[in-house]
């Protein structure tokens, strides 16, 4: 058994996924996230990444931060609602 990879915190949580390999051609679902994220301005804002993407499935990240907590400290549903959409 091995140890999994540490995580790597240090890229660009609002940068586009690459497709697996740099020479592939980026699949139809790639490119309509691509051309999305490139105009939607709220989803940068928040910091959320969009992942793997394909046909019934999407991958999906955001760091929560301060501003994000409600009275209790935790993640303010708001901001967990705009994450699934």
């Amino acid at each position: 058994m091995t140890d999994p990879a540490p995580a790597d915190d240090s890229s660009d949580a609002s940068a586009p996924a690459q497709p697996a390999s740099a020479n592939a051609m980026p699949t139809l679902a790639e490119r309509v996230r691509d051309s999305m994220l490139a105009r939607d301005h709220a989803t940068k804002a928040l910091g959320i990444a969009i992942g793997a993407v394909g046909p019934g499935h999407a991958s999906a990240q955001m760091r929560v931060r301060a501003d994000m907590l409600n009275g209790h400290g935790t993640c303010h549903g708001g901001m967990i609602a705009t994450l699934a959409d």
